[in-house]
């Protein structure tokens, strides 16, 4: 009898063992492990805004998955459990993250995000639950300084996907959540303005008049937070959060105690005074409660009269607002635009 049970003992180890063999050979056959690529699909006009991201390949990529089986995933009740908020990185020519993921039987939809976060710091503050039923989502919240500001990019969805018949990377089609105003303001005298000084130097003593730009800031009035949901069509799926304080301001000074020449009689070249770029300021392309952003933009400049030897100035303060309206086309997610003021008073 006891020959009789160690023969028993020892078939069902090495059924075991050919159980865990098969399970092994099937999960490390060629094509069976996920793997990632990432594409930009859309770039920025220009590039230098604080936090924006330039070069995906230098980002980490955050990926939620959902298996649903055999049901569609707008037929079923999923929740990102397959995948949830896996930092996917760039380790030389691949993409690559912490645990190899195979692919299951049936269907499996992917979303993703860049750059990763864990929702501790910076501008993506939390996510949805591993646990949470529909769409997975992240809250993206604006700094609390603008050159803390970090750029925020999406995929587009892809559902229902299937294991590959031979290793193919799954690719991600990113784009940019936000819209960029102001990486540069421009301040020029306006037809007007240039032809009474212009006239005024003809006419009178005066031998040169020239318009001298002091200062320039912007105080933006945008929105706080939203909410990014990862479930989309291509566009990016804004959603409102109506709690807390729905709106902030930020402001940039672009010029402060300087003398930028915006319009000089003796020369018709000058044509305006331009702020150096890279102060681009991000926000969430989406009007919340009934308020909309807009940009407030005040100017300082001096007129500045020659005559003979003698010069006398005069200050003038203006100012302009420019709403940032996010049903319009150049202020969608993806654009930058930048800000211009035309000085339009003949005189001081």
């Amino acid at each position: 009898m006891m020959m009789k049970k160690n023969i028993i003992i020892s078939a069902a180890a090495l059924l075991c063992a050919l159980a865990l063999a098969g399970c092994s050979g099937k999960m490390e056959q060629p094509g069976a492990e996920l793997c990632f690529d990432a594409v930009v699909e859309d770039e920025l006009p220009l590039s230098k805004a604080a936090g924006e991201i330039t070069d995906i390949t230098s980002a980490s990529l955050g990926v939620f998955a959902c298996n649903t089986g055999r049901y569609r995933y707008a037929d079923s009740n999923a929740n990102p459990d397959f995948m949830y908020n896996e930092r996917v990185y760039r380790d030389g020519s691949r993409w690559t993250y912490a645990i190899p993921k195979y692919w299951p039987e049936g269907y499996v939809s992917f979303f993703a995000y860049a750059p990763y976060s864990d929702g501790t710091a910076g501008c993506i503050s939390s996510f949805s639950d591993q646990d949470e039923k529909g769409n997975p989502w992240l809250t993206y919240q604006l700094s609390a300084k603008v050159g803390d500001q970090v750029d925020l990019l999406y995929a587009e969805a892809l559902t229902d996907w299937t294991r590959p018949s031979t290793p193919t990377p799954l690719t991600f089609s990113f784009k940019h959540a936000l819209a960029c105003v102001g990486e540069r303001v421009s301040v020029a005298c306006s037809d007007a303005l240039k032809k009474a000084l212009t006239y005024e130097v003809t006419s009178t003593a005066v031998d040169r008049i020239r318009v001298l730009v002091n200062s320039v800031g912007v105080t933006y009035h945008l929105t706080a937070k939203a909410r990014l949901v990862l479930w989309n069509s291509g566009d990016a799926n804004w959603q409102p959060i109506l709690s807390g304080d729905v709106m902030t301001d930020r402001t940039v000074d672009y010029l402060s105690g300087g003398s930028g020449v915006a319009y000089d009689t003796s020369d018709d070249e000058v044509k305006g005074w331009t702020s150096e770029g890279e102060k681009g300021v991000f926000y969430i392309p989406l009007d919340v409660a009934g308020n909309t952003q807009s940009a407030d933009i005040s100017v300082e400049y001096t007129i500045e009269r020659t005559t003979g030897a003698v010069v006398s100035t005069s200050t003038v303060s203006v100012g302009s607002s420019l709403q940032l309206r996010s049903n319009a086309e150049a202020f969608a997610p993806g654009k930058k635009m930048d800000l211009k003021v035309q000085l339009i008073r003949s005189t001081p």
